[in-house]
């Protein structure tokens, strides 16, 4: 079964993609945001992978110290 990771930046840290593709609505499209946030998604299809599995990958290779 495939699992799902979503990697952001935490509360607090600069997103700068976030901060352009929201000028981007504001300025293209007229449309007024409060806030956008940009996520990366990784999809691991891995029949065997357990729950303790991913969370080492989650803390170990996607999560900046």
């Amino acid at each position: 079964m495939a699992k799902r990771i979503e990697v952001r930046f935490e509360e607090g840290v600069t997103d700068a993609l976030g901060d352009s593709t929201k000028t981007m609505i504001s300025e293209d499209l007229g449309i007024e945001v409060e806030r956008v946030q940009s996520i990366d998604v990784y999809t691991v299809d891995k029949a065997d992978l357990s729950d303790g599995d991913l969370e080492k990958c989650r803390a170990e290779l996607f999560t900046d110290p």
